[in-house]
């Protein structure tokens, strides 16, 4: 976990941008110049609050920012998974016919989950097994 830069905040248009259409998605609506402003004031007291938790030290202490760190991480890695189509619900149901005791049509939502969960499942041993050989790990195997 690499803390923010040191120094000057600086608040370019991009960021005020995003800031501004996060703020009016949250809303639903367009922000009046207000508004806007109260987003930017808000975003920079986020960037300081943080800049202060990493100077604290608290990335490294919190189970909260932990939790929250490996979170963000599995859904970064379950990016790429996208929905199956239809023929890949066919086949995973003919393929594990014996978990299902209805007709597909009946209960296609739920052989889709299934084959979502074990996609998920791949993707996320696949990229495990990437940074397991680019960290080295060793577990004391004595006890």
């Amino acid at each position: 976990l690499l803390p923010p830069p040191r120094g000057q905040i600086v608040v370019d248009a991009r960021t005020v941008r995003s800031v501004v259409e996060r703020r009016a998605d949250l809303l639903g609506r367009d922000l009046t110049p207000e508004e806007r402003a109260e987003a930017v004031h808000d975003h920079i007291d986020e960037e300081l609050l943080v800049r202060e938790a990493y100077r604290r030290g608290l990335e490294r202490s919190s189970g909260a920012v932990r939790a929250r760190l490996l979170r963000r991480m599995r859904l970064a890695i379950n990016a790429e998974l996208l929905p199956p189509t239809p023929a890949q619900v066919r086949a995973f149901y003919s393929a594990n016919a014996e978990r299902y005791g209805a007709p597909l049509v009946a209960i296609e939502d739920f052989v889709r989950m299934d084959w979502m969960l074990e996609r998920r499942a791949e993707i996320t041993e696949r990229k495990l097994s990437r940074m397991m050989d680019r960290y080295l790990v060793d577990v004391d195997r004595s006890q």
